[in-house]
């Protein structure tokens, strides 16, 4: 299962920086946490441990879309899902181990 869900998280990491016009970048050790949890109307919702704007929003959106047929299909109720977070790019030059959309 943890295979399937990272394998989800690069797709959706792959995916989001191919379709953001803007620069950003992923920073390999800034981490956030979503949890991931079934209301009692028997629907998916979740919560993010960081806000950091309209990219980390856009990007968890589409990470919880992708997730929620694995997680419907294992009936699994609730999950914390560690990714990382996009951030905006301000010409400093981002460490190794930083998944961008630009040359740097």
């Amino acid at each position: 299962m943890l295979k399937k869900i990272g394998g989800i998280k690069d797709s959706i990491i792959t995916i989001f920086l191919n379709n953001t016009k803007e620069e950003v970048l992923f920073f390999a050790l800034d981490k956030d946490t979503l949890d991931i949890k079934i209301s009692k109307e028997q629907d998916y919702y979740y919560s993010s441990k960081l806000d950091r704007g309209v990219y980390d929003k856009r990007f968890n959106d589409l990470l919880f879309i992708s997730l929620k047929p694995l997680l419907l299909k294992n009936g699994i109720n609730e999950i914390e899902v560690y990714t990382l977070t996009p951030t905006e790019y301000k010409n400093i030059p981002p460490p190794p181990g930083t998944k961008t959309n630009f040359e740097y």
